[in-house]
């Protein structure tokens, strides 16, 4: 591939920059809570920097072109129509999260919502759905230092390496201060690229007379297909690293501002990204679609611009992996072995073993990328998990229904279940339109558990639930209402 030095210099740059972010600021993390949510002292401008670039994952620019370049319309009109209902959501379960002042991981919310169960299941599927994100990453910086470089393993040794010391030695203060370099590398490469790229086909006008006619149009027996898709991305997941980002605000930020800062930046984001699919699409039609966004960037692209738009996709990959990362150790150390085992040594050497298990996991997430699956797809295989157990009881009880452990450990099993048997027994369903399926399975399991709890057994039920109350008030420490739910 031809690479101008001054693109390989731009390139070498940035990973130099992110690897000296990483260590300056990372060097000095003497506690579990420190490494886990920096004390909880960021301000709100470096938690819109850290949320920005770790939601817009690598299948959000690769994977996203290659779904636009294969599926047009369907795919990204309901990204597009998703993105600020989910920011909308966002900002109103935000603060509701972060009243947890005591609690460093969502594990510890849920804990605190549905005891024991809720912290270790917890624990369990997100350290499963940041492997998947971690790997999905990794692997993608091999495509893309494949593509270029002709050795996918530099783009693994290199910049999966680089991801797995700083996150390791400095945890969420390293993770933060290289986001906020990666943001920096995005927000500056986005709308060039997108303005170059619609220049070299003449301009939107350009653009609307080389497309096929009808192609905004979104065909009748695909509507069904595109509401699954609109209904899985408009509802937030809050995962592990998006609830630690709530977790981390400063006593009396306004959490509230960068989701709504978000809600109108990450639209654009996506929307850039659509117009370059469509370009893509149009002017190269014939090529590999997983290989459509690097294709567009070394044949379309000028240099300087070109090494700009590399640096962006490390940046978009690194910033994504190394905060699934630092969320993956936590969930196994400090969600589900500390909760499961109760020992005085986990407990002594917690912060020892975060780091030791954010060099384990990325070590094994290298070899879980080297599974030859989609991108958006091997995403969604282990997003599945998350959001078929967690999402439907997180968000009932941030809400105000407060319920019993069993109510979770029933829905879990549940969820789990539907989540299988779609997989291996309707092979034919969509991704999509599996994980609502299973979402409202988990979600009649539990409000059907609880009603029956509260039917059969209800002096038992009810000193459950004040258990649950209390003890989610002490996570936000609150003095306890001592009163039964109505």
């Amino acid at each position: 591939m031809n690479i101008h030095w001054i693109d390989i210099f731009i390139i070498a740059l940035f990973f130099v920059a992110t690897l000296v972010a990483g260590m300056l600021y990372g060097k000095k993390v003497s506690s579990v809570k420190e490494y886990l949510v920096g004390s909880k002292q960021f301000s709100v401008s470096a938690l819109l920097m850290t949320i920005c670039v770790t939601w817009f994952a690598g299948e959000n620019l690769l994977g996203a072109t290659t779904e636009i370049y294969l599926y047009g319309c369907n795919y990204f009109i309901p990204c597009l129509l998703a993105a600020p209902i989910s920011f909308w959501i966002l900002w109103n379960v935000a603060p509701k999260i972060a009243k947890y002042t005591r609690s460093c991981t969502i594990g510890d919310v849920m804990g605190a919502m549905f005891g024991k169960p809720g912290k270790v299941i917890t624990g369990i599927l997100g350290l499963v759905l940041s492997i998947g994100y971690i790997s999905v990453q990794i692997k993608c910086m091999g495509y893309v230092a494949g593509y270029f470089f002709d050795s996918k393993m530099l783009g693994i040794v290199i910049g999966g390496g680089l991801v797995v010391f700083y996150t390791a030695i400095g945890g969420i203060k390293s993770v933060v201060f290289t986001d906020i370099i990666q943001f920096l590398v995005l927000i500056v490469a986005m709308p060039i690229v997108y303005m170059v790229t619609i220049n070299s086909i003449g301009g939107c006008s350009g653009l609307m007379e080389r497309l096929p006619e009808n192609y905004f149009i979104i065909p009748s027996k695909e509507i069904i297909a595109d509401l699954a898709i609109f209904a899985v991305l408009a509802v937030p997941f809050i995962d592990p690293a998006i609830s630690q980002r709530m977790l981390m605000s400063a006593p009396g930020a306004d959490i509230k501002r960068p989701y709504k800062i978000l809600s109108i930046v990450m639209p654009l984001l996506y929307f850039f990204v659509a117009m370059i699919g469509i370009v893509i699409f149009v002017r190269f039609p014939n090529i590999d679609p997983d290989l459509a966004y690097p294709h567009m960037i070394d044949c379309g692209l000028p240099f300087i611009v070109k090494g700009l738009a590399i640096a962006s996709i490390f940046a978009v990959l690194m910033s994504t992996a190394d905060s699934y990362m630092n969320v993956a150790a936590s969930s196994l150390v400090y969600d589900a072995m500390c909760a499961l085992t109760d020992s005085q040594f986990y407990q002594k050497h917690s912060l020892l073993l975060l780091k030791i298990f954010t060099f384990v996991i990325g070590g094994g997430a290298l070899l879980v990328a080297l599974l030859d699956l989609r991108i958006v797809e091997l995403i969604i295989d282990f997003c599945g998990f998350w959001g078929s157990v967690v999402v439907i009881p997180l968000y009932a009880a941030l809400f105000g229904f407060i319920t019993t452990p069993l109510s979770f450990i029933v829905s879990s099993i549940v969820g789990i279940l539907a989540s299988i048997y779609l997989k291996v027994f309707a092979g034919d369903m969509s991704f999509w339109a599996s994980i609502p399926i299973s979402m409202a399975a988990n979600g009649i399991a539990f409000f059907v558990m609880h009603f029956v709890q509260k039917y059969y057994s209800t002096y038992s039920f009810l000193q459950q639930v004040q258990e649950r109350r209390d003890a989610m008030d002490d996570a936000q420490n609150i003095k306890s209402r001592r009163r039964f739910p109505v």
